[in-house]
This record gives C-alpha cells, sequence and structure tokens, in this order.
C-alpha cells in the first residue's frame, strides 16, 4: 500500500470515535440523546469521521413542527440561524479512540449567513497554520 489516504465510508464507526461525538452534542443548549437519530445523523458523522475530504461539521438544534430536531451539515451555508451552533474540525488521518481528541478541535458559536462564514473563515486560518506547524 502506498501513502494515499483510505476512506471507506462505509464502515460503522468505532463506537469510542462515536461517543466522543454524541458526549460533545450535549454542549448544545436544548439537546438530549433522544434527538439523535441513527438513520439521519449516522451517516453524516461516519462521513466525517472516515472522510478526508470532510474537514469540518456543523451541528444546530432547529425546530421541525414545533419540535426541537438535531441538525448536522458539512456547509456553511446550509446552517440556518441559530442561537448556537457546535463545530467540529478536524486533522488529516485516521480517527480512532487513540487520536480522535488531539485530531478534533470544537466549538460553539452564533449566527448565520456572512457573520457564521467570516467566523468560520477565521477559523480556518487557524486550522490551516496548525496543518502547517512542524509536529512537536
Amino acid at each position: 500500500m502506498g501513502d494515499e489516504p483510505f476512506e471507506d465510508e462505509t464502515r460503522e464507526p468505532d463506537p469510542d470515535v462515536l461517543s466522543f461525538f454524541k458526549t460533545k452534542l450535549h454542549k448544545l443548549s436544548g439537546y438530549e440523546d433522544f434527538l439523535w437519530i441513527e438513520k439521519d445523523h449516522l451517516p453524516v458523522f461516519a462521513d466525517f469521521i472516515f472522510s478526508f475530504k470532510a474537514k469540518k461539521l456543523f451541528c444546530y438544534m432547529d425546530l421541525r413542527d414545533g419540535q426541537a430536531c438535531l441538525k448536522a451539515t458539512y456547509s456553511v451555508s446550509s446552517v440556518k440561524k441559530s442561537p448556537e451552533i457546535l463545530y467540529f474540525v478536524r486533522d488529516q488521518g485516521f480517527l480512532s479512540s487513540d487520536s480522535v481528541h488531539s485530531m478534533v478541535s470544537y466549538g460553539r458559536c452564533k449566527g448565520s449567513g456572512a457573520e457564521l462564514a467570516r467566523s468560520m473563515s477565521d477559523l480556518q486560518v487557524m486550522v490551516k497554520r496548525r496543518e502547517m506547524s512542524p509536529a512537536l
């Protein structure tokens, strides 16, 4: 095998890696475990975990028919105005239970549209600098 990254978006994520993300979702105001819908959320998080192309993931609470629901997307432009957005940014490489804590950064922000895009642009600059820094 060469040095090419391996992507497998059909595999089930390591339960410990998935647990890392599910635990962080509790940082969103109003999030409860019952809002995780396996058929909707597992494919999005699996893509983020296994894909080297998906470097950012945005999660927020939305109202659907008066009910709170969790939304997860890779696109800043598809984030609806939300009082709070939880974002994940990953380094390149394989996410495992040993590496997820050091390879995934997360935080909360507010806004939508241009405001959110500006925040994410600043974040992207920081991520690029981190990627270019020599390993310690």
